[in-house]
């Protein structure tokens, strides 16, 4: 299923777990005698990005803790605190010009810059669980972060020539995140097409330019004597973010790979290190390589940088999965065929019972007695809104079978029982490998209505050829 297991599960259970038992012969019906079959042709990118934007809302509201990264938003409240003294009296005094409190709050999109290695070190910070900025975030391991819950981390700030105030300071933030927003997909969910665009289009840079990312041997020296503690095999730095003066970042631009730059930089008298300041170092730096994953992108795309491009990427495999939702919001079902209702509403209400009996079986087994129809009233507040619940949910599994059926005659498509038996296969072995089950594919089936199953499997097959209809989709046309 292209790694969309969480997909999967979610779209069963849409349609309701069921037990296998006999099912409607969906193919002897004319779905067009039951719906009105909305618009599948037409669709608008910022149409399909509301829709997208819309389900990250929905999904994220029911967690309260994420572990950041790449593609997730974060609102937050932010106190900035210049820290000074030692560690028998350190004072923490508030730093306006970087809080944002109250209803001032500060939205970042993790490692939207990559270019901006101050922004991205601040960035990895949120998402690893340092407790001051430089130490090692692999060993660190992922920050949990919880909606209301404030962490703080400190961050010693390099020579700002253009923020004086703040060169070689140290700074505590205090983070209170307000809301998250977390990626539908993931970078794991889009490398093969990143994969790919990079064997494409090498982000390898011919020489040295400013936002490259840069790997360099660099030896330096003052008055002849190197300097190990400057000295660095393999030093991975943002050109223009070095943390060196300005002069070495401009003094390597332009240096082709493979060769060796050869210059001397005057620290600035106000340099943080005081052994340095006002001094004259002397530099080679051999570039060994120089990249540009924005720039790349920027050369041979539509979107300015990487972090744009993946946002395109993450809505394009929502709309190729969720496509179909826009196609059943479009319809109407305006008779119902009693047969296929009752098969979904009496499986719908059988497996929803059995879910209810399980939980209440284990609430008893902790000592609060607790009966299916005490969860009825407290998920749905009385027995008439679960019948509606169970009703609703029959109706709009209805609509789907229906709209699947009509549209495999309206875009010709041929979806054989064979297709059905290797979607069947493939889905089962997904499935175990997911939740360690052992379930043969005759007993993955029964665990699921047919009928149902089927749909799940049309809608891939239809959504691979509805999106590819949207102008501007696939972003990558990837030849075979």
């Amino acid at each position: 299923m292209k790694k969309i297991i969480s997909l999967f599960v979610v779209a069963v259970i849409a349609l309701a777990t069921l037990c296998g038992c006999g099912s409607v012969d969906v193919k002897g019906l004319n779905p067009l005698d039951y719906i009105t079959l909305g618009d599948y042709e037409t669709y608008s990118i910022d149409e399909l990005t509301e829709m997208y934007d819309k389900e990250r809302e929905t999904f994220t509201s029911s967690y309260n803790s994420f572990n950041l990264d790449w593609g997730y938003t974060v609102e937050m409240n932010l106190i900035c605190e210049l820290v000074s003294g030692d560690d028998s009296s350190t004072t923490y005094t508030r730093y306006e010009k970087y809080c944002y409190t109250g209803d001032n709050t500060l939205t970042l999109n993790i490692y939207e810059n990559t270019a901006d290695a101050y922004r991205t070190t601040f960035d990895s910070a949120l998402v690893y669980d340092l407790n001051a900025v430089g130490e090692d975030s692999v060993s660190a391991g992922d920050r949990t972060v919880k909606i209301g819950t404030a962490f703080d981390f400190t961050y010693k700030l390099p020579y700002m020539a253009d923020d004086p105030e703040l060169s070689g300071k140290t700074l505590r933030f205090t983070v209170t995140p307000v809301k998250v927003l977390a990626p539908l997909y993931t970078d794991t969910d889009i490398e093969n097409d990143l994969d790919k665009f990079f064997e494409e289009n090498s982000a390898e840079r011919s020489s040295a330019e400013a936002g490259d990312m840069i790997t360099a041997d660099i030896t330096a020296k003052l008055d002849g004597e190197k300097l190990s503690a400057m000295s660095y095999k393999d030093r991975t730095f943002i050109l223009g973010c070095s943390e060196y003066p300005s002069e070495f970042d401009s003094s390597v631009a332009g240096t082709a790979v493979g060769q060796t730059a050869t210059f001397d930089v005057t620290y600035p008298d106000d340099w943080t290190n005081e052994n340095f300041a006002g001094k004259t170092v002397s530099f080679e730096v051999k570039v060994k390589s120089s990249v540009s994953y924005d720039k790349t992108v920027a050369e041979k795309t539509s979107y300015a940088s990487l972090y744009e491009l993946k946002e395109a990427l993450r809505v394009e495999y929502f709309v190729k999965y969720g496509i179909m939702n826009v196609v059943y919001d479009r319809s109407t079902l305006n008779t119902i065929p009693e047969k296929l209702y009752n098969e979904y509403y009496n499986h719908s209400k059988t497996s929803i019972k059995n879910d209810l009996k399980e939980q209440a079986d284990y609430y008893t087994s902790l000592g609060n007695k607790t009966t299916v129809s005490d969860l009825i009233s407290y998920y749905w507040g009385s027995n008439d809104e679960f019948e509606k619940y169970v009703g609703d949910l029959a109706k709009e599994n209805v609509l789907a079978t229906l709209v699947c059926y009509a549209l495999l005659d309206e875009l010709d498509i041929e979806y054989t029982e064979e297709d059905y038996k290797n979607d069947l296969k493939k889905n089962a072995s997904v499935y175990n490998g997911t939740y360690g089950t052992s379930y043969s594919v005759s007993e993955f089936e029964k665990l699921f209505n047919k009928n149902i199953l089927k749909i799940v499997f049309l809608e891939e097959v239809i959504g691979d050829v509805l999106y590819k209809n949207v102008d501007g989709y696939p972003i990558f046309d990837f030849k075979k």
